[in-house]
């Protein structure tokens, strides 16, 4: 979907004005020139998701935004098309995260090491269910992302049960 504004990148699409794989890099944008980039359900597809943030990162301009949306490891959409790679939770970005209440997860050897290419503050993070389940869908998700700690306490210990759709990061670069 084309919004003004916006370039739209894909591989196949004669329509997109930036036709080019993904798994190339560089990519073709310079450095800090573009202000948003929305990411939706790409990065499952990628042998290595790592690099495309990291080229992201280098394209964004300061206190540019990224939105990544993936789906949920847990999800019955993670592993259901042959062509996913990787599949994500509410704390797959977290080596690229630079929140200091977040240690808990990572040691400091692997955030230095990862942030040496790309730092990013964290703005949102949405743990997503099916909606076609409103009976809970919707209000599992919502008592679910009412902070970080009812998110914390799905992933550790509810996601067997209530099993989520996807993840959605909105990320800062910082």
């Amino acid at each position: 979907m084309k919004r003004e504004g916006w370039l739209v990148w894909d591989l196949n699409v004669p329509s997109a004005q930036i036709n080019h794989d993904l798994t190339k890099f560089p990519y073709p944008l310079k450095d800090n020139t573009v202000s948003q980039i929305e990411a939706t359900q790409i990065f499952e597809h990628l042998d290595d998701w790592r690099s495309t943030l990291y080229e992201c990162h280098r394209m964004l301009k300061p206190g540019g935004l990224i939105m990544i949306q993936v789906p949920h490891y847990m999800g019955i959409y993670a592993w259901s098309h042959f062509d996913h790679k990787s599949a994500f939770n509410a704390y797959s970005m977290e080596p690229f995260i630079s929140n200091p209440a977040r240690h808990f997860l990572f040691e400091e050897t692997v955030d230095a090491m990862v942030h040496d290419k790309a730092r990013f503050e964290l703005v949102r993070r949405r743990i997503m269910f099916p909606k076609g389940a409103w009976f809970w869908g919707y209000p599992l998700e919502w008592v679910t992302n009412l902070c970080a700690y009812t998110q914390l306490i799905h992933e550790f210990w509810l996601n067997g049960i209530f099993k989520p759709s996807g993840v959605m990061f909105v990320l800062k670069k910082i």
